[in-house]
């Protein structure tokens, strides 16, 4: 994952690297484009201004003291360690499913937006009043041209 991000994103800071054996952080970062990652030396380093945090741990005990640790430092921590396994892929689906909506529902719009003589802008300024976040960054990116003008998908293969 932090191939596809550091090398395919375009992130507007360094990718933050821990792991609680720090050769393997480092040689990860070998890997990497020169200058697009950072290896942080404990986990509240790692944590601490991210946007997003990826995990991967091996036992209870790395799960339990990362968990204590972004509680902390992170907006919010959904937990399904007491419910069926499988709880939190659903939820991820579910998630997507929001999302996937929510872009087509921007599209249609935009594309009513502009064949109607509204234009994209005008609901550009709707969506930026009445929906902050997602919405407006795909609106965003819609009207921009960045979905068109890639040279590939961010994320794709």
């Amino acid at each position: 994952m932090c191939k596809k991000l550091v090398g395919k994103g375009q992130l507007t800071r360094p990718h933050i690297i821990f792991n609680r054996t720090a050769q393997r952080a480092m040689d990860l970062q070998a890997t990497l484009p020169a200058n697009k990652s950072n290896v942080a030396g404990s986990i509240p380093a790692a944590v601490t201004g991210a946007d997003i945090i990826f995990t991967c741990l091996g036992d209870d005990a790395a799960m339990m003291e990362t968990v204590d640790t972004i509680c902390v430092t992170g907006r919010a921590n959904i937990d399904y360690r007491d419910q069926p396994c499988g709880r939190a892929t659903l939820l991820k689906v579910i998630g997507n499913s929001f999302i996937l909506n929510m872009v087509e529902t921007l599209s249609e719009g935009h594309t009513i937006a502009e064949k109607s003589g509204l234009g994209n802008d005008n609901l550009h300024q709707v969506i930026e009043a009445m929906f902050l976040g997602p919405p407006t960054a795909y609106s965003g990116r819609m009207i921009g041209g960045d979905y068109y003008r890639r040279a590939e998908p961010l994320f794709g293969s």
